[in-house]
């Protein structure tokens, strides 16, 4: 296989990895940041065994909006790379919680906090 064929087989994959990179809530601009802040200063996982959790949307979608009031459900892909002090835990999962906005800011959200 050449360099030219070798890397027209790749395309189709690094095309799809273009698309998948797209931001999860484009009519909202900022809402899928603010979700991720939030969650990274209220949720733990795992029971509390990991506990500083960083989360990075996958899927979101506005399930209901009543005037000021919205309610987001989100997949999302977490890890938590502080836990253990340097020794190699498993500290990474997925998941999915709903989050309750009002005006704009995240006032709830389901799921374990701390």
């Amino acid at each position: 296989m050449t360099r030219w064929t070798c890397g027209l087989a790749f395309l189709p994959g690094l095309l799809l990895i273009g698309c998948a990179a797209g931001e999860p809530l484009p009519d909202h601009p900022g809402l899928a940041v603010a979700l991720e802040r939030y969650y990274a200063r209220h949720a733990i996982e795992e029971d509390g065994r990991c506990p500083l959790p960083d989360m990075r949307l996958t899927r979101a979608e506005i399930t209901d909006q009543q005037g000021d009031r919205m309610t987001v459900v989100a997949d999302y892909r977490w890890v938590d790379r502080r836990r253990g002090g340097g020794v190699a835990q498993t500290c990474l999962g997925t998941g999915t919680r709903t989050f309750m906005l009002y005006q704009g800011r995240v006032m709830s959200m389901s799921g374990e906090r701390r």
